[in-house]
This record gives structure tokens, C-alpha cells and sequence, in this order.
């Protein structure tokens, strides 16, 4: 079931997100950046959560993939203050995009070997 993310939700995300930066990077990074990425980049943005924006997607009561977009001037995920993070993007303003843009969407591996996550 998709629904919209809550602030409940935010240890079970910062989880998936462990997860999934523990079964991805080692593809791609060696076990000094895996292990880096999987404590410094799985903090969940709880703005885009406050601005309901972010979603779950449950099976079973749990969450098996999470993600959203942000309609704020804020370049990268993470709950970390910057002077221009609580300003609205101005649509007006987005030369060449056609959407705002999507941040953290996330998801175990798992979930799509069983079946539980699709792609559509």
C-alpha cells in the first residue's frame, strides 16, 4: 500500500535506507565508502516528510521502498540546515524542468526478487 510518509515512519526509512546503501554501494564503492555512505547519507529528510511529499510503500505493515520530491530549494537529502533550504522553489523559475525534483527514492533489493516492489 502506498501512503504518505509520517513522522513515525522516519526510523523504519533511516533503516531501508541502511539497507539498501549496504546491498547497492558494494558495487560500486569500496568497503571504506560503503561503510561511510551507510552512516553519514541514510538520514531521512523529515522536511519532505513535514511537507508531505514523501511516501512508503508498505507490504505487510512494513516498509519495503520509500521516496519523494521536494518543493524547496534544497539540492541534496538530509535534514541539515542551509540559509536557502525552507525556500520554495518558484516553478516559473525551473528552466528545463518539467517536474519538481525527486529526491531519496529508495528500496530494498529484496523487495524486488520477492516481488513486493514493481516498477510501473
Amino acid at each position: 500500500m502506498l501512503r504518505k510518509a509520517m513522522k513515525a515512519d522516519v526510523l523504519e526509512i533511516a533503516e531501508l535506507m541502511r539497507l539498501s546503501v549496504l546491498e547497492v554501494f558494494p558495487r560500486f564503492h569500496d568497503e571504506r565508502e560503503t561503510a561511510a555512505a551507510a552512516r553519514y547519507l541514510t538520514e531521512p529528510d523529515t522536511v519532505l516528510i513535514d511537507d508531505r511529499t514523501y511516501f512508503v510503500y508498505e507490504t505487510d505493515g512494513q516498509v519495503v521502498a520509500c521516496g519523494g520530491w521536494s518543493k524547496r530549494d534544497k539540492r541534496d537529502n538530509g535534514s541539515g540546515a542551509t540559509p536557502s533550504d525552507d525556500r520554495l522553489l518558484n516553478p516559473d523559475r525551473r528552466v528545463g524542468l518539467s517536474r519538481p525534483p525527486s529526491r531519496a527514492f529508495v528500496t530494498a533489493e529484496s523487495g524486488f526478487r520477492d516481488g513486493r516492489v514493481g516498477l510501473s
